[in-house]
């Protein structure tokens, strides 16, 4: 079981990307505005989430947080480089494909919010 602290920063964590997702769905969704959005969760992680200590978690608790730590950490420096790729297209398809990336790898960072919180 996740103490307090921890589902509250997971949860707020969540909240940020959700808020991306109704972002990246907007017709016409702003790439500069995205693309701060996109900053703001990866600061938000860095400061509120990577920080919290996982040694007072159960033993497999804290190793499977840690795990989801790693990802979302991989995951949002894949995001910031999607968003870079999306802001050089030329084309409307590419931006779409693009887009389309964008919006698949929040869904997974979702995911991951999703399974840290899960009740064991």
């Amino acid at each position: 079981m996740l103490p307090e602290i921890h589902r509250h920063r997971y949860q707020d964590f969540q909240q940020i990307l959700e808020r991306l997702r109704r972002l990246i769905s907007q017709p016409n969704c702003e790439k500069a505005l995205l693309k701060a959005e996109i900053s703001l969760a990866q600061q938000f992680f860095q400061d509120q989430v990577r920080c919290l200590d996982l040694d007072e978690l159960d033993a497999a608790v804290g190793q499977r947080s840690r795990s989801f730590h790693v990802e979302i950490n991989k995951q949002l420096r894949l995001l910031a480089t999607d968003v870079m790729f999306l802001q050089a297209a030329k084309q409307a398809a590419t931006s779409q494909q693009r887009l389309e990336q964008v919006g698949d790898r929040v869904n997974t960072l979702i995911r991951y919010c999703d399974a840290l919180l899960q009740k064991e």
